[in-house]
C-alpha cells in the first residue's frame, strides 16, 4: 500500500534459535506444545514440519540469535554452530545470548528505524557513545561505538560498509549520512548482508552536515573501523 513506509519499516529478519533444544536434536523446548499450537491456529500453513520451518527461518535470516547459550557445553555449542552453518551463508552473523537476556540494541536497534528522529533519540547509553567512548555491555559482551564523519559519497560509503561487515564481526550498523551535493539526509541500515539506504528529510539550515554511524558487534574496535572508513572515503 502506498505510504506504508511512513508508518513502518523492515529493520531486519532475525531468527531466534533455542540453543539447548537444537543441541538435543529438537526444534523447540516442548515440540508437542508448539505443534498443538500450530494446529489450533487455522491461519497457519500446517504442512511444513518443525524441521522445515527451522530451515526456512534460517534461510531467510539476516541475523541468527541463539538463546540459552549458558546451558550449552562446548560439544553442544559446536553442534548448534554446525547446524546453523549448514543452513546460512557465512556472511550471516550469529549472536549467542544467555540467561534470557538479549541486547535490544542488536535486535531492535534502539529506534534504528525511527527515521524521522534518529538523531533525536537520547539516553544514557547513547550519550556515553556520543562522546567517543567504547562501550562493552556488561551482560552480553557486545561492543558498540559511534563513528562521526563529514560529507561522503553515498556509493563509496555503501561499498565500504559492505566490506567492513564481511571482514569483521559486525552485527549491525545504523545511522545517517551527509551526502555530497544532496540537500537531504540519507539513512543507512546494515544487518548481515542486508543494506538499506534512503533519504528521509532535508537538512535544516542550523544543522551541521555530518555523517554519524553506530556500529554494534563483538570483538570490533573503533580505531580500526574508523581508520578504514577515513582511508576509503578520503581516497
Amino acid at each position: 500500500m502506498a505510504g506504508d513506509k511512513e508508518y513502518c519499516t523492515v529493520d531486519a529478519v532475525i531468527t531466534v534459535v533455542d540453543g539447548a533444544a537444537v543441541a538435543a536434536g529438537r526444534f523447540a523446548h516442548d515440540e508437542d506444545k508448539v505443534q498443538a499450537q500450530r494446529l489450533a491456529d487455522e491461519s497457519l500453513d500446517h504442512d511444513p514440519s518443525l524441521q522445515e520451518l527451522l530451515d526456512d527461518q534460517l534461510s531467510a535470516a539476516d541475523l541468527v540469535v541463539v538463546s540459552k547459550n549458558d546451558l550449552l557445553n562446548d560439544e553442544e555449542r559446536a553442534r548448534v554452530q554446525a547446524i546453523i552453518a549448514h543452513e546460512v551463508p557465512s556472511t550471516v552473523k550469529t549472536v549467542y545470548i544467555e540467561n534470557g537476556e538479549a541486547a535490544l540494541d542488536v535486535l531492535l536497534g534502539i529506534d534504528a528505524a525511527t527515521e524521522s528522529r534518529i538523531d533525536e533519540v537520547h539516553n544514557h547509553h547513547d550519550h556515553h557513545h556520543a562522546h567517543g567512548a567504547h562501550h562493552d555491555h556488561a551482560h552480553d559482551h557486545f561492543d558498540s561505538f559511534v563513528v562521526t564523519l563529514g560529507e561522503v559519497q553515498s556509493d563509496l560509503l555503501q561499498d565500504t560498509l559492505t566490506q567492513l561487515v564481511e571482514e569483521h564481526n559486525i552485527f549491525r550498523v545504523k545511522g545517517f549520512a551527509a551526502v555530497h551535493g544532496k540537500p537531504m539526509r540519507q539513512v543507512f541500515q546494515v544487518v548481515g548482508t542486508r543494506l538499506d539506504r534512503y533519504f528521509d528529510r532535508l537538512w535544516q539550515p542550523e544543522e551541521v552536515r555530518k555523517t554519524q554511524l553506530v556500529f554494534i558487534g563483538k570483538g570490533i574496535h573503533k580505531e580500526q573501523i574508523e581508520g578504514v572508513l577515513h582511508d576509503a572515503l578520503s581516497a
